[in-house]
């Protein structure tokens, strides 16, 4: 099995010891397009090399990058910081959580349709492909602008193969209806990762 990572398809089998949720950077694209200054771009490629090469001295060797389009994700910084300090970097496809405006105009179909193109084309031009669909949830309720986004996820899921990780509250426990709704539209659950659980230290039991 392949799975693609920004340096192209990898084997399951080279996976190694692998990090599933982390962010070499995250920031606001609109901030840092208006404001050169917005991001050093060299401190947060040297500070993500530095990291990921002494983790890589535990055993690392694969990180899942769950930074989404709107969150700031930058295929060529993610590239770069994979090629230098020699751990693998699996980038992710998909929307956060923000309420966007255009989200009252589109259609959860034409969400996952644009989104495709990045798994059949590649990112922003690089031809690299995204290898998981992120989604996330703040609230405690779903409101209506994020089942859209949650819905979206599940088509693209569906269209692509992809695994799906969430951003979930522990807090709320909306992972939960994160879970149903993701389910209920037909992510297969042996793809799904409902993310930010570590905190929780209870459980439902089965009646």
């Amino acid at each position: 099995m392949k799975i693609e990572s920004v340096q192209g398809p990898i084997d399951a089998e080279n996976l190694g010891l692998t990090l599933m949720h982390e962010h070499v950077m995250t920031v606001n694209w609109g901030m840092r397009m208006t404001f050169n200054s917005w991001v050093d771009r060299d401190t947060i490629i040297s500070n993500a090399i530095n990291q990921l090469t002494k983790a890589k001295q535990f055993g690392l060797k694969t990180i899942v990058d769950a930074t989404p389009i709107n969150l700031g994700r930058d295929i060529n910084i993610l590239r770069e910081v994979a090629e230098k300090s020699g751990v693998q970097i699996i980038a992710a496809t998909g929307l956060y959580y923000t309420e966007e405006p255009f989200l009252s105009g589109w259609s959860p179909d034409k969400i996952a349709e644009q989104l495709a193109k990045e798994a059949s084309e590649g990112i922003q031009g690089t031809g690299i492909k995204p290898g998981i669909i992120k989604c996330a949830t703040s609230a405690p309720s779903i409101s209506d602008a994020n089942r859209k986004l949650l819905q979206s996820t599940a088509l693209l899921h569906k269209m692509t193969g992809l695994p799906v990780t969430t951003h979930s509250s522990s807090m709320n426990k909306n992972g939960l209806a994160q879970q149903r709704i993701l389910l209920d539209e037909g992510v297969n659950p042996e793809k799904l990762i409902i993310g930010h659980c570590a905190r929780v230290t209870d459980r439902i039991q089965d009646n």
